[in-house]
């Protein structure tokens, strides 16, 4: 309950109450105000982390089901046969043409609009992209589950071909969405991390930014194994998982404070943004060729 006081003229008060103390604080008589601050601010970045995993769980799978997708579709472009291995190789050319694209055009104008301003804005969209795209990998793989007579032993499509497999162009739309997803959503998760994240926990940021990686791999691996869904049901599923995480996400990002990078930080960030930079330009001592 507020308390009366008085001041030094002798005009009463009112104090204000206390601050809510977290369980953090606790560890004041051991640690300094600093490192409390900023394992708080750690824990603020890591909470934001929690729907990551669901997008990895995705996103790994465009090397792994989606090649096997790719299997039985058709695969003659042009009269030339495309491997189903060499198919994944679309994400990262599209990642080269479509980082200037949304640099230059796409941000520039979700900004002007006030759409998809803030760095958890832009996530938030990642996540719907890649929704997206697994709503379309079930899309196609119903076509090519329609193709296939039912399998005499389970009575599920899988069993022999009774039509023609849909075009492997077909996987396009879905390898374009979840590479845009990629951008909005891991590229800018990545800048998240890092500018919100205080100096002395960045590395430890950045260690639990790869673990998000491996949680993903691993809830790939729990539904493989339990699952008793054809493949085009595994797809929604996975889809209906991430739209699950993006409503997590924005939850959380309602509810956070961006945290203002201080001096300290931005000198550091500069420092070692130009060091890269000149270890980048200088010259190769294997190439410096002695007179």
């Amino acid at each position: 309950a507020a308390a009366a006081a008085s001041t030094a003229s002798g005009v009463p008060v009112v104090a204000t109450r206390r601050a809510r103390r977290g369980f953090l604080d606790r560890a004041a008589h051991r640690f300094d105000r600093r490192t409390i601050d900023d394992t708080k601010a750690a824990f603020r970045v890591l909470t934001v982390f929690l729907p990551m995993p669901f997008f990895w769980a995705l996103f790994d799978q465009s090397a792994s089901r989606w090649i096997e997708q790719a299997r039985h579709m058709n695969r003659v472009v042009l009269g030339v046969e495309v491997l189903p291995d060499q198919v994944p190789v679309v994400n990262p050319l599209l990642v080269m043409m479509f980082i200037p694209l949304f640099d230059r055009i796409v941000y520039p104008l979700t900004r002007r609009a006030g759409a998809a301003y803030s760095p958890l804005e832009r996530m938030g969209w990642g996540m719907l992209l890649t929704t997206a795209s697994f709503a379309s990998a079930g899309a196609v793989q119903l076509w090519i589950e329609a193709c296939q007579y039912p399998d005499p032993a389970t009575g599920e499509p899988g069993g022999e071909q009774r039509a023609d497999y849909p075009s492997i162009l077909w996987q396009l739309p879905q390898y374009a969405l979840i590479t845009a997803g990629e951008i909005m959503l891991s590229i800018t998760g990545l800048e998240f991390a890092y500018t919100q994240a205080p100096l002395s926990m960045k590395s430890l940021i950045m260690a639990f930014w790869q673990l998000t990686v491996a949680a993903g791999n691993l809830i790939v691996v729990i539904v493989a194994s339990t699952s008793l869904l054809i493949p085009s049901s595994e797809f929604f599923l996975f889809a209906a998982l991430m739209l699950t995480a993006f409503f997590v996400h924005t939850f959380i990002a309602s509810r956070y404070k961006y945290r203002k990078e201080s001096a300290a930080e931005a000198d550091a960030h500069a420092k070692a943004v130009a060091a890269h930079t000149s270890k980048q330009r200088a010259p190769n001592a294997a190439d410096v060729q002695v007179p």
